[in-house]
């Protein structure tokens, strides 16, 4: 199955205005005329590094799995067939174009910003996209298609899943807690954790032990913020009752959680002494502990390949 290489207005003779012009790694701006160094330097691997005839396919598709807010990506499109030649190579991320590959054209090099998606222009090639300073925009499914040269304009494609995280370096935080509780009162309290991406998950504990579902339910909400990241929220409410207090104490702690990232806790206690609040307990986690255990995901599954 194949279709026409149409742009529909895209291409660099028609709506150019919507691309930025990519440099050559050399870093050359004089590109009104096209040289066999020009072109090396503008894609340096073999225009078909797999060899063979046939209708082009795209054989493989180098995605990291998981990288962190901030850092770095780079993208590989392994391609095949076609006598070695192309009309076009296209990155999409979740069905947007960002960037394009035309051999035969000048610029050969354009890409189109997308949220969270920033283009090294100058270690970029098309087979292989850099992508810097990585944002929360820039999580979902990458696509690399391909498009064979004419007549034919033989297309295919193949995707792979990039995951973005961030991780908080703070704990919840607990919204109105009182100075002390008499048992028939009412406790209408509010987790709050910090924002971030997956957003945490929240846990109420009532003297160490899991609250119970009807002490949380319908109180459970998030906030996205404008550059991604989700505050989660859960609420606890419940009518004090003398069982609460074990010891003349009645101790509440809001767990929150990214499995295998992040785990930090904090309670808020009042009985005999004065009340505690927002006390950090042991089972909070360093940074050290958070970067070991991010390493370890990032051991276990380095890179998605389709």
């Amino acid at each position: 199955m194949h279709r026409v290489g149409s742009d529909q207005g895209l291409s660099p003779r028609r709506g150019a205005g919507k691309y930025e012009k990519v440099l050559p790694p050399s870093g050359r701006r004089n590109c009104s005329t096209r040289s066999d160094q020009t072109r090396h330097a503008l894609n340096p691997s073999p225009p078909n590094p797999l060899g063979g005839g046939g209708a082009v396919e795209v054989v493989g598709v180098d995605v990291p799995g998981v990288v962190r807010r901030g850092g770095e990506a780079r993208l590989g499109c392994r391609w095949g067939g076609g006598g070695g030649r192309l009309y076009s190579l296209k990155w999409y991320l979740d069905d947007k174009e960002f960037f394009r590959y035309l051999p035969e054209e000048t610029p050969s090099l354009l890409s189109r910003p997308l949220p969270g998606v920033n283009v090294d222009r100058e270690r970029s090639t098309g087979e292989v996209v850099v992508l810097l300073g990585v944002g929360v925009g820039a999580g979902g499914r990458y696509k690399c298609e391909v498009v064979g040269a004419p007549p034919t304009f033989h297309t295919a494609d193949k995707s792979a899943t990039l995951t973005v995280l961030h991780v908080p370096e703070t704990g919840p935080v607990i919204y109105g807690a009182r100075h002390e509780y008499h048992p028939g009162e009412l406790a209408r309290l509010t987790c709050i954790s910090p924002r971030a991406v997956p957003p945490p998950r929240l846990q109420w504990y009532i003297n160490d032990r899991l609250a119970p579902p009807e002490y949380t339910s319908g109180l459970n909400t998030s906030k996205t913020s404008s550059d991604g990241l989700v505050e989660s929220r859960l609420g606890l409410r419940f009518t004090v009752g003398a069982q609460h207090f074990q010891g003349g104490q009645l101790k509440l702690r809001c767990a929150a959680t990214i499995p295998g990232l992040y785990h930090k806790t904090r309670q808020y206690s009042v009985g005999d002494g004065p009340a505690q609040l927002n006390v950090p307990v042991m089972e909070s986690r360093d940074s050290a502990a958070l970067a070991g255990d991010f390493m370890l995901m990032r051991e276990a599954a380095p890179l998605i390949k389709a």
